[in-house]
């Protein structure tokens, strides 16, 4: 029983983004809550037996009573000091839902992510979200009944509405409204639906996956949450998305599955699905002209490879070098490096030019360097004339002494004296 309390709140702490700003203990905190997990499988103090539940609740409020004495200044991880006491851990897990929402209306603090905030929760609203979290999963309803508020911070409202699509999935959806659920977020969670039917109805999730149209989204309303498409469904969703007659919808849910793989699986994953459908090029085209696909941990030479040979002349032309760019932004020894395995073409010369063009700011001499190697005579004349220019506007007592030193002339017409 705890033991799937536990997997249930940290299914919905992920969801909800609770780590967003503690990114850098991530990883930590999951092998902690891995190992704690293993640890209450055994015999606890606190158990789970009907006899030992009406204990809970004093014994919870024993322990939170150290919380108010903290501050955000204090305590740079809330979370991390309720994880590190296992006694307040197991004392949450052996909470009936009306107990976990007797407590959590005791503490004096906002249920909120305190978006925008400099300022961490207090270790009280950690804590209040955690009973809240806690409650969610035996009775989202109930949570929204006892504090409606929870729908007005969209990680929280993100977590409350996937509790509850869980246990009553028409009720859930049918109350979208009625919490003013911005429309794009309704349809994340309507697709999120669908998939859970097609599990064990394909068709049917298919066709309710289809009903949402344009408006299927690829990420949460955080922006964050990528879209949950499972390995398992990928090939299926693939499959009949090729066979369908309507081209917008054909790619548009192809995008979705590519989209969501590369994000969840990596680019080789999505590769081999794409690869076994045999998706044609023209559906590729609308997944490789997207080129935001690429998140920060990704891989872009196993992108740029893929795209190199699946994409058309004319999207490989306009998506390499927006991908170029991207990249270059967050590794630009490496977007240069990719660059220098590319055939002379026109294909690389547009992406020369746009990886000159990002980082000109940041290298102006590589800038115009690159922009030399490009190997048709118009594109390099105006390149080198642009970097050359630009670097000049910006400081031309420095630009103009390199440029004279290599011979270069920032003119549009000439290249070199």
């Amino acid at each position: 029983m705890k033991s799937a309390i536990l997997a249930g709140l940290l299914c919905l702490l992920a969801c909800g983004g609770v780590f967003v700003r503690q990114s850098a203990r991530i990883t930590d905190l999951r092998g902690e809550i891995a190992e704690y997990r293993v640890q209450i499988s055994e015999p606890s103090p606190i158990t789970l037996q009907s006899t030992a539940r009406a204990e809970s609740l004093p014994q919870v409020r024993e322990l939170l009573a150290p919380l108010s004495e903290l501050s955000p200044e204090s305590l740079r991880s809330p979370l991390d000091w309720v994880m590190r006491h296992p006694k307040l851990f197991e004392a949450f897990a052996g909470l009936t839902l009306n107990q976990a929402l007797t407590l959590a209306g005791e503490i004096e603090a906002p249920i909120s992510f305190a978006h925008g905030s400099e300022a961490p929760p207090t270790a009280q609203a950690f804590a209040k979200m955690i009973l809240v979290l806690f409650a969610m999963e035996r009775n989202a309803e109930a949570v929204y009944q006892r504090f409606p508020e929870v729908a007005n911070d969209s990680e929280l409202r993100a977590s409350l509405v996937v509790a509850w699509l869980k246990q009553d999935p028409e009720q859930a959806l049918a109350m979208l409204e009625p919490m003013e659920v911005p429309r794009s977020e309704q349809q994340w969670f309507k697709a999120r639906h669908a998939l859970e039917i097609a599990r064990d109805d394909f068709p049917a999730g298919f066709a309710q996956l289809l009903e949402i149209g344009d408006e299927l989204p690829f990420r949460d309303q955080t922006g964050t949450a990528v879209f949950p498409v499972a390995v398992d469904l990928a090939s299926s969703l693939l499959e009949a998305a090729a066979d369908l007659d309507n081209a917008p919808a054909r790619a548009r849910v192809a995008k979705l599955v590519l989209r969501s793989l590369v994000a969840k699986q990596g680019v080789a994953t999505a590769r081999v699905h794409a690869e076994a459908v045999g998706l044609t090029t023209e559906i590729l085209d609308g997944f490789f002209h997207e080129s935001d696909v690429l998140g920060a941990g990704s891989d872009p030479v196993a992108y740029l490879d893929w795209m190199r040979t699946a994409a058309s002349p004319e999207i490989r032309k306009l998506a390499i070098p927006q991908t170029i760019i991207r990249w270059a932004a967050r590794d630009y020894n490496a977007a240069a490096e990719w660059l220098g395995t590319m055939e002379p073409s026109l294909t690389r010369d547009e992406a020369v030019f746009a990886f000159a063009q990002s980082i000109n700011r940041i290298d102006p001499k590589a800038s115009v360097t690159w922009a030399q190697t490009i190997t048709d005579e118009n594109i390099r004349r105006h390149a080198v004339s642009g970097m050359a220019g630009e670097w000049l506007r910006r400081e031309p007592e420095q630009a103009q002494t390199w440029l004279d030193a290599q011979s270069i002339n920032a003119s549009p017409t000439h290249e070199t004296r």
